[in-house]
């Protein structure tokens, strides 16, 4: 049987937003679009950790809405993925890869 897995890699601009690229192993080979735009107060130049509203398209149009929380594990981040109703959905583990993005991999749950 084969694991659900998947990839995005996220551009943090700066002023809350980081806006990601996707796929995964449901996608077959095509590359959505995902925008998170934080909502609390914590905005800095290397503060990525929080709660983010999250938007995506689904390979098939649906729109997915819920919220994403990061946080700073050591020299990684954890990445939690949750639907409107509060029911998590994915979680990854990103690094920081260059001065504003972050390579996430990530597991359905």
């Amino acid at each position: 049987m084969s694991t659900f897995h998947g990839i995005a890699v996220y551009k943090y601009k700066g002023d809350g937003c980081l806006n990601g690229i996707w796929s995964n192993s449901g996608t077959i080979g095509s590359l959505m679009n995902e925008c998170l735009k934080k909502v609390d107060d914590a905005i800095g130049d290397d503060c990525i950790c929080g709660e983010y509203k999250m938007t995506y398209m689904e390979a098939d149009g649906t729109t997915i809405n819920g919220k994403v929380i990061i946080t700073k594990k050591g020299h990684t981040y954890q990445f939690d993925w949750y639907k409107d109703s509060g029911k998590q959905m994915f979680t990854g583990i990103g690094l920081k890869t260059g001065k504003s993005h972050y390579s996430v991999s990530y597991i359905k749950v």
